[in-house]
């Protein structure tokens, strides 16, 4: 349906109402690999930070997509490499 795209979705665990959506990414590029810890959950080249609730995508070549204004409900960051 998206075409080789996928996102995170990350779930409050102390209020399930809350849901979190990252911004689309190529699936071909990632790396799966998940990680938390106190301040951030994530997988390689995208994080989640619980305090601000903000995701940061660090992905080499990430590319925008129109669709991100349906599918993302979270502000994101993108640091270029």
């Amino acid at each position: 349906m998206l075409g080789g795209m996928a996102y995170l979705r990350i779930i409050d665990s102390k209020d399930s109402a809350k849901v979190y959506r990252s911004p689309l990414y190529d699936t071909q590029s990632l790396d799966m690999r998940a990680y938390e810890d106190d301040n951030e959950v994530g997988i390689t080249w995208i994080d989640f930070n619980k305090k601000n609730k903000v995701f940061t995508v660090s992905m080499p070549q990430w590319e925008e997509s129109w669709l991100n204004v349906f599918i993302s409900n979270t502000p994101y960051e993108v640091i270029p490499n």
